[in-house]
């Protein structure tokens, strides 16, 4: 398997992993998309039950976007939210770090530099 994909299933497995920790979070999420795509197939059939075409999309395409935008936003969530989010605690412990390596009076230049 070349290396990008093996990256990428390493971060749906750990994106999944997470997901899981919890079940009923998950068992929750899971009811609360379920929900969410209920709904928005009552409205497409509500609104296409009075019409043939929404602004010159028929409604197969409208369906075909909606299953787009709920897999993109799945994987966004499940994959790359949950990682960026621990990127961004690392650069935070990091840089905590890398501050209080810093003597007093470097600290201050520092600090008068960003806070005039």
């Amino acid at each position: 398997m070349p290396r990008p994909l093996a990256v990428a299933w390493l971060y749906i497995r750990i994106g999944a992993m997470n997901e899981l920790q919890y079940r009923a979070n998950f068992i929750v999420a899971l009811f609360q998309a379920l929900l969410a795509l209920a709904v928005a197939l009552v409205v497409l059939s509500l609104v296409y039950a009075h019409t043939t075409e929404l602004n010159g999309w028929t409604e197969p395409q409208l369906l075909c976007l909606l299953g787009i935008q709920i897999l993109m936003g799945g994987v966004i969530n499940a994959v790359i939210q949950p990682n960026m989010e621990r990127l961004m605690e690392e650069i935070g412990i990091s840089e905590t770090r890398r501050l209080q390596g810093l003597g007093e009076q470097q600290r201050r230049k520092l600090f008068e530099k960003l806070v005039p």
